[in-house]
This record gives structure tokens, sequence and C-alpha cells, in this order.
């Protein structure tokens, strides 16, 4: 991995299969905060957190290339599952961003709807 945070970020970000727009999207940044943080004009700052936590890794090692590349076991879990930042999205007529745009009690409702809709089709098939 490259030795500057630019760099490391760039190259996370790609390795996800994430845009910039789809990484900003899920920090809650602007898609050109993202662009200016991998070109280096953007100085890195609380946000490292939120990165950190969308590309799966230690905010110790994306900030400053130290430490364990692992993210630490204590971090609260993301509001989106961790495989859509994979690249691995169900939906064919769906993009994530319309998901992960959504504020956090919209994605709730969301996913209990979809949940309803899903035991309801496991129920019918049942009968």
């Amino acid at each position: 991995m490259p030795h500057d945070f630019p760099q490391r970020l760039k190259e996370l970000r790609r390795n996800r299969g994430l845009s910039q727009k789809q990484l900003a999207a899920l920090c809650r940044l602007s898609q050109s905060a993202i662009s200016n943080y991998e070109n280096g004009t953007r100085v890195l700052a609380r946000e490292i957190l939120s990165l950190a936590r969308a590309l799966d890794v230690s905010p110790q090692w994306l900030a400053e290339g130290r430490g364990p590349k692992d993210p630490p076991s204590y971090y609260p879990p993301l509001t989106e599952p961790t495989h859509l930042h994979a690249g691995h999205w169900p939906f064919k007529t769906l993009r994530p961003e319309a998901f992960s745009t959504l504020t956090e009690s919209e994605q709730a409702i969301v996913e209990e709807t979809l949940k309803g809709l899903l035991e309801a089709l496991k129920n019918n098939k049942q009968k």
C-alpha cells in the first residue's frame, strides 16, 4: 500500500469498488471532499473515522499508515451492511446511492418494510 493518506484512500476506495460519489454518500460528505482528500488539497480531519468505517479499516492505519490495518473490534456496526461496500448490491433497478443517501430513520423504514415483505413472501410460499 502507498505510504501517504491520499494514495491509501484512493486505492482502498477503488479496491472496494466505490466511486468517489458512493464513498461520499456513505460518509455523508460531498464528492468534492473525497476528491480533495485524494488529491491532497484537503487536510485530514474528523472525517477519518467515517472514512475508515466505510472502508472497513483502522482509522490510524488509514490516516498514518501505521498499526494494524483491520478495524478495531469495538467499532459499532455501520447503518448499511458491510457487503454493500464490497460492491455486492442485490437490486438491479435500485442504485446503492438511493439507499445510502437516506437518513438513518429513513433507512430503518426501508429495512423494516423489506423485512415485512420478505416474511410475507416466505409465508406465502409455505401455504
